[in-house]
């Protein structure tokens, strides 16, 4: 019983009861969880690698949700569409180290072993069994990071990093994923066959998109169909409307400070500057900030050519919806800026007296491509943006 002895005063702080045939072991996070251990019938020796009962003891465990230690990361997920996911090897880009140990990778699929076993003994619905959710595994954030899972930022800083994933895999495969909480007294748990093929090993990219935006675009992505899910995605421009004009007229002031014909000294020269810059702020309205961030991060420095073969989906919507007769349209971003605002007005205001524009008259039966139509600009400045 030596060996028993070591373990209660290596794990001091730990529920541990023997009988003669196991040694059980209680987890410091959550008293319903625990974990029997058989002893060898000769010796009374534990019949596991102690190394075992270090893992089981030192995962962090937060009830219904995450199971995590050092560079190992586990998340109940759910799929809020039903795909076919075909393996694609190519979507292993731009790892972060030189070799495995130093790439941070993902991977979906059924609940591990480890993590059902904290899951099973701690949620206690009728019937409950975690072999009917998926998982999210992440893999070596710790050391690609530079992030301890004993951190008390590790969590919010991987809870991000999901996001991230999960914006990656919308984007590029329509996979919608979201994180769940088997804990949370109000879920109501809609357990359905997923056709879906496993995940494997994808090293998730070095590049990290703007976290407010991915996560405007990731909680518009699970909304129900509804004139909500377009407002949803508006969010998106919406969030940068003030940030894009900012910079805008700090770009001009700039210039206009650097240039060789301004003079600090100049009392007229600084009166221009101001008057300018406060023409800016009366001539800005959302309208035209709209046109700021479709210039800035929608159509960028493209040539016409490249930019209207690059959104051919998005004209073909457009036209479509009979917001414009020829794909050349598309060029005047002032435009498409409108035609996406009013709709968002359409759905935002009640109030029968609000301005509309007559010519984008929104309709219910088209919604289907209007929400798609949003939600294709957002993922592309969500793509282009890069924070001034």
């Amino acid at each position: 019983m030596k060996e028993i002895e070591e373990i209660k005063k290596h794990f001091r702080d730990i529920d541990i009861s023997i009988d003669e045939d196991s040694i059980v072991i209680g987890h410091p996070d959550n008293e319903d969880v625990y974990k029997t251990f058989d002893l060898n019938e000769e010796d009374k020796t534990i019949a596991y690698d102690f190394d075992e009962i270090n893992e089981f003891v030192y995962s962090k465990y937060v009830i219904g949700r995450f199971l995590f230690r050092e560079n190992y990361f586990e998340t109940v997920i759910a799929f809020s569409n039903i795909i076919d996911y075909q393996d694609d090897e190519s979507t292993e880009i731009k790892p972060n180290g030189k070799n495995h140990e130093e790439k941070c990778f993902y991977e979906t699929g059924a609940v591990s072993e480890e993590f059902g076993h904290f899951l099973n003994q701690s949620i206690h619905w009728d019937h409950f069994s975690s072999d009917y959710f998926h998982s999210l595994k992440i893999y070596n954030i710790d050391e690609v990071y530079n992030i301890k899972y004993t951190d008390e930022r590790y969590l919010k800083s991987t809870i991000e990093l999901c996001s991230q994933i999960f914006f990656r895999l919308s984007i590029k495969y329509g996979i919608n994923i979201k994180l769940l909480n088997l804990h949370d007294e109000s879920f109501n748990p809609e357990i359905e066959e997923i056709n879906t093929k496993n995940i494997k090993s994808t090293i998730i990219s070095s590049e990290i998109y703007d976290t407010d935006l991915v996560h405007y675009y990731n909680r518009a992505i699970h909304l129900p169909k509804s004139s909500f899910k377009y407002i949803a995605f508006f969010q998106v421009l919406e969030c940068i409307f003030d940030e894009v004009y900012l910079s805008e007229t700090i770009q001009d002031t700039r210039a206009i400070l650097n240039s060789d014909t301004f003079d600090s000294n100049n009392i007229d020269n600084i009166q221009s500057l101001i008057k300018i810059i406060d023409r800016y702020g009366k001539e800005q309205n959302d309208r035209s900030k709209i046109k700021l961030i479709l210039d800035k991060y929608f159509k960028m420095n493209l040539h016409d050519d490249a930019y209207l073969l690059a959104y051919s989906n998005i004209s073909s919507i457009l036209i479509s919806l009979k917001y414009i007769k020829e794909e050349s349209e598309m060029k005047d971003l002032q435009k498409i800026g409108n035609i996406i605002y009013d709709i968002r007005n359409e759905y935002t205001h009640s109030n029968r007296k609000f301005p509309k524009k007559k010519e984008n008259i929104v309709e219910i039966d088209k919604l289907d491509e209007q929400i798609e139509l949003i939600r294709l600009i957002s993922k592309t400045i969500i793509l282009n943006y890069k924070k001034p």
